[in-house]
């Protein structure tokens, strides 16, 4: 007899599905980081609304404690350290309403534990190759904690955990990151030993300027320290670095390991990791998984070879997908997660405000409604393929067979690109996975 079709069997069975990816990954932690250039990017810290006190609310009371606030969000400075217009990043009266919003009691053990995602004080600062590496990395660090982390810590947020951003990428001569020291007038960077020299004594130094303020001190809060790496950059055995990083080098036998000695050498209030945050990997594990494997099972493993360090990843979800397969525009390039309305028809509001805000122009004009609510409905895929990625991660798919799914201390949604339109949004489907894995 014919089996009829049955499309409640396959709701369920869907169900069941999403019910065991949302068990499997209930040992990882789902970290949430404001999109940096959303139209709500300060406006989401203001609880005085309903809807955003409600999301709060809830992201509290389901265990999403962890908020990733990056130095693009408060930093008045550009990474070449030149002033960013006001209103591209959090003023006093929006960080007053982050404390408002992360501190939740009395106690500290309460309130949302915020990780500050550094670097901007490498690159211009941090650019002297013969000079002495610990005035140059002492300066750099000096910096950024006057320039940008005190502007938290004053505002009374305690931080809890600092990841840099490519300090390597930072550094090294051959680099071509923007404005690395290779990038710079003078075209000098360090060589591997140097980059991690300066890196080392530049965490060190920020660590202990943050550890030693008032808001800190007050919390009973230490910050954890971590490498953000931005793993397509980088080779690993047999598999080659993007083309566009410059001259980088293998991740386990080049800069790395020269941190290792140098961390091994190092008896002065010795440095430790909490592990390390692997950036920008979608693309990369979609295009080649067997390099994205390998990579991944190569950080790991030098990770478990540095001195006083946690042998952990997270992974930063994101993904920069182009919503126009094959279209070749020059405006559409800056904007390929965007919806036509954003990078042409509205193109005097968008065009010339990378790369801080492609929905309002330097007069203030911002996206027409209509405009944004396309924009927030493609947004969709953007999630969709965040959450994707993120469970092949955990089914092992994306996993070396040397990565267990325990090696995986988190997942983190957060986007650097001119997409998603609305934080709130982001926040609701963060949520959803966090609740439902999907």
């Amino acid at each position: 007899m014919m089996k009829l079709f049955n499309p409640r069997g396959l709701l369920i069975a869907a169900a069941l599905v999403a019910t065991v990816v949302a068990n499997t990954l209930s040992a990882q932690e789902i970290e949430f980081g404001p999109n940096l250039r959303s139209m709500d990017f300060a406006d989401v810290f203001d609880s005085s609304v309903e809807a955003r006190a409600s999301m709060w609310n809830k992201f509290h009371a389901n265990g999403l404690r962890r908020i990733v606030i990056s130095q693009a969000l408060v930093s008045p400075f550009a990474p070449d350290h030149s002033r960013r217009p006001d209103g591209t990043y959090l003023s006093d009266g929006d960080l007053a309403n982050l404390r408002r919003t992360l501190n939740r009691g009395a106690s500290a053990a309460d309130d949302f534990r915020v990780t500050y995602v550094a670097g901007y004080g490498l690159g211009v600062s941090g650019c002297a190759p013969g000079a002495d590496p610990a005035q140059t990395a002492n300066a750099a660090a000096e910096w950024e904690f006057r320039r940008i982390v005190r502007r938290v810590l004053d505002a009374g947020v305690p931080i809890r955990a600092i990841d840099v951003d490519g300090p390597f990428l930072r550094l090294l001569d051959g680099s071509r990151k923007a404005y690395s020291c290779a990038e710079t007038a003078t075209g000098r960077g360090y060589s591997d030993r140097g980059a991690a020299r300066v890196a080392l004594l530049y965490m060190k130094r920020l660590r202990d300027l943050t550890n030693a303020h008032a808001t800190n001190r007050a919390a009973g809060v230490t910050v954890d320290m971590a490498l953000l790496v931005n793993l397509p950059n980088w080779a690993a055995g047999r598999h080659s670095a993007l083309k566009t990083a410059g001259k980088t080098t293998d991740v386990m036998t080049g800069v790395l390991s020269e941190l290792k000695l140098a961390m091994e050498a190092d008896k002065d209030r010795p440095l430790a990791l909490s592990g390390a945050v692997v950036d920008y990997p979608y693309n990369h594990a979609k295009a080649d998984p067997a390099a994205f494997r390998a990579k991944t099972a190569a950080l790991l493993e030098i990770l478990k070879t540095l001195p006083r360090t946690r042998a952990k990843l997270t992974i930063v979800t994101n993904t920069n997908y182009a919503l126009y397969p094959g279209l070749d525009m020059p405006r559409y390039r800056k904007y390929r997660g965007t919806v036509r309305c954003v990078w042409q028809d509205n193109w005097q509001i968008s065009g010339g405000s990378l790369p801080y805000l492609p929905y309002e122009n330097a007069r203030g004009r911002k996206m027409p409604r209509d405009c944004v609510s396309e924009q927030n409905a493609a947004d969709a895929r953007y999630w969709d393929e965040s959450v994707a990625f993120a469970r092949n991660i955990a089914s092992g798919r994306w996993r070396s067979e040397s990565v267990a799914l325990g090696d995986i201390a988190a997942f983190r949604f957060t986007s650097w690109h001119e997409m998603p339109v609305s934080t709130l949004s982001t926040m609701n489907r963060t949520l959803r996975f966090k609740l439902y894995g999907k």
